[in-house]
């Protein structure tokens, strides 16, 4: 289970109510989540909705320690 998986568990949504609350369709969280698509290499057109709706910071849900590092520097 990756961050994001984690963090949408944690916060007792569904992967569709991610979804309708972010703006981003099932497909994106589906494939960030399993490893498809690397939530590492999301833009923050997708990351900020994330983390607006799981209300967490941004590095909490990257899994690249090296991109974490920056974010938390930037208090993201």
């Amino acid at each position: 289970m990756n961050k994001l998986q984690e963090l949408r568990k944690s916060k007792g949504f569904s992967q569709t109510e991610l979804a309708n609350l972010t703006g981003l369709t099932l497909r994106a969280i589906q494939c960030y989540e399993i490893g498809y698509r690397s939530i590492n290499g999301a833009g923050l057109d997708k990351l900020v909705p994330l983390a607006l709706a799981l209300e967490c910071k941004i590095s909490d849900m990257l899994e690249d320690a090296a991109l974490i590092e920056q974010c938390q520097k930037l208090g993201i």
